[in-house]
């Protein structure tokens, strides 16, 4: 097991079938379908689909420590500290690719009252474990409960957080395989998974890191004042989430960004990677929520 300690800090574009499609040709075309065969060609679970999207996988690998150190990540623990909105949290990520995942976070706020709240988010075996212990005096009358879920879309929204990240810091692909074009604004690219877009995705233009990760998520907004008996309703709003990556270090020969900064509207929030750990070894058990 590797890492580094003290001060390191979640569609609709289908394939194309381009393989397929050449085989039906004349041979006069066999030029252009090697060259669309090479283009499609897969880079740590990243299939490159137009020239120049190809170009910016390869130079950011080659960057990050080259595609065969990436592609010799097989798991992942990252852990450290952070803040959003009023609180500040201390984390741990597990990452087991392509689908086991679990997340800890443990945040404190002091105001407007002082309180705690941990919350375990685990994806293994086909299934999504929620727990979510909130203990505003310092003592719970009764043990919290875990959500266990089986919906895909659930699963996927949760997946969806591990592949941004390991695309943001690594330029790999995890839960899902992927693959890379360019869009409609110049120096940005559309990350889509068999399903659907997952992301568009900048690279800085001297390091050639991933620097901008953009995606739309569901967060809310607002609530709808409820009655007497009935809560408040809170409203949802589709907004963009920007990540940013930024303060790069080498890990046993590989980059990694130790800050990853998130905004959304007026939601804030920033994750510091102070602990790095590569290749641990993970077993099922690493992914079970703790008993209460």
């Amino acid at each position: 097991m590797k890492e580094q300690s003290n001060g390191i800090e979640e569609m609709l574009i289908k394939r194309t079938g381009i393989f397929y499609l050449c085989l039906r040709r004349v041979p006069a075309m066999a030029a252009i379908c090697l060259s669309a065969v090479f283009l499609m060609a897969q880079s740590n679970g990243i299939t490159a689909k137009d020239a120049k999207a190809k170009e910016a996988v390869d130079a950011a690998q080659k960057a990050l420590g080259g595609a065969g150190k990436i592609d010799g990540i097989k798991s992942l623990i990252l852990s450290g500290t952070g803040t959003a909105a009023y609180d500040h949290f201390e984390f741990e990520l597990r990452m087991l690719p392509p689908d086991n995942y679990f997340r800890f976070e443990k945040h404190f706020r002091t105001a407007p009252t002082p309180s705690t709240r941990t919350i375990y988010s685990s994806v293994s075996k086909g299934e999504i474990i929620n727990l979510n212990i909130i203990d505003p005096t310092g003592s719970m009358n009764s043990a919290p409960k875990p959500i266990v879920s089986k919906d895909p879309d659930t699963i996927n929204a949760q997946l969806g957080f591990m592949a941004r990240l390991l695309i943001g810091t690594l330029m790999k692909a995890g839960p899902m395989p992927l693959t890379m074009s360019s869009g409609s604004i110049p120096d940005r690219f559309v990350i889509t998974t068999p399903s659907g877009v997952l992301c568009e995705i900048e690279f800085d233009a001297q390091s050639k890191y991933p620097s901008i990760i953009r995606y739309k998520q569901w967060l809310v907004t607002s609530h709808t004042p409820g009655g007497p008996w009935v809560p408040p309703t809170p409203n949802y709003e589709e907004l963009e989430t920007v990540m940013r990556f930024s303060e790069w270090t080498a890990v046993d020969g590989i980059m990694f960004p130790r800050v990853v900064t998130y905004k959304a509207d007026t939601i804030d929030r920033v994750m510091r990677f102070e602990k790095i750990q590569i290749n641990p070894t993970l077993t099922m058990k690493d992914f079970e929520i703790p008993k209460q």
